[in-house]
């Protein structure tokens, strides 16, 4: 039993697995790999609604108003600006915080990852690169899905994860893509 657990929670998968996978016709693969990449991103940057957002900044837009004033008051040369603020203002900052919040992460469900050995290069390569532009700072989702799609040879992948060992914000992720660049190299019987 703890042998397939720790398999689903490797986002690589195995290679029975990729096998199977490869079963499939092309057009299968594609269609399963896009929609499980897309599942687990969506679940991942989920946030919060619109509605429940206003909700949220209605119930404490006054409150946080008051204080607003209140530091104008006592500290009128670090918070000259907030004399002016009105009620509306505040009501869209709290909206605009809550709607940058995340409501949950799909690291949990990384394994669900491994099924996506047959996307294809252009879409996983188009939904990391959004995703690491926009949430830059979910490092654990990104090595996942970088991981997942290491088991292609696809040379759009292979790119990314060369531009990536050589180039990113996060040193664990250019350390991880150095990693899946030189076992991409190993298992097609290059040197590096």
């Amino acid at each position: 039993m703890d042998y397939s657990r720790r398999q689903i929670k490797n986002a690589r998968g195995n290679a029975l697995l990729q096998r199977y996978i490869s079963l499939l016709c092309v057009d299968s693969q594609h269609k399963l790999s896009s929609f499980i990449l897309h599942t687990f991103v969506a679940q991942d940057i989920k946030g919060p609604t619109l509605e429940e957002a206003m909700a949220e900044a209605q119930q404490n837009a006054p409150s946080r108003l008051t204080q607003y004033k209140d530091w104008a008051k006592r500290y009128p040369e670090y918070y000259a600006k907030y004399e002016t603020y009105t009620l509306e203002q505040v009501v869209e900052e709290i909206k605009n915080e809550v709607l940058r919040r995340y409501l949950g992460s799909a690291i949990s469900d990384k394994g669900m990852l491994a099924l996506i050995c047959g996307i294809e290069g252009h879409i996983a390569v188009s939904v990391l690169r959004n995703y690491m532009r926009d949430h830059y700072q979910r490092r654990a989702q990104i090595e996942a899905m970088i991981d997942a799609v290491a088991s292609s040879n696809d040379p759009i992948i292979i790119q990314l994860l060369l531009s990536l060992s050589r180039r990113y914000r996060t040193a664990s992720v250019q350390e991880k893509a150095r990693n899946l660049v030189t076992q991409i190299a190993e298992r097609n019987g290059l040197e590096c």
